[in-house]
């Protein structure tokens, strides 16, 4: 069976909060059903905003400095473990006969 769409009593049809969203799965760029004139988002981007995508070195420099902020942050995950095993270790009496 096919499924119903649900009928409100209090739904006039208005759009209120438009979900067609630029990158979202389901963006439709010239979609405007239900959306009333001048209710839309607008177009025009305010005269600061630059659309500026990094370059190649930009990119490069990125990925680097997260890959040496993991790693960072790997060592010292690593250095942590390491000596609370040997302080348990030397806490609990090492090896025992």
């Amino acid at each position: 069976m096919a499924k119903r769409k649900k009928k409100y009593d209090d739904d006039d049809g208005r759009v209120i909060a438009p979900m067609n969203v630029d990158g979202m799965p389901w963006y439709n760029p010239g979609h405007t059903e239900n959306v009333s004139e001048g209710e839309g988002e607008e177009d025009e981007k305010p005269e600061w905003y630059v659309e500026d995508k990094p370059t190649k070195e930009e990119n490069r420099a990125i990925f680097f400095g997260a890959m040496r902020a993991g790693c960072l942050f790997g060592i010292l995950m690593a250095l942590t473990v390491t000596i609370a095993g040997v302080i348990a270790f030397l806490v609990l009496g090492g090896f025992v006969k």
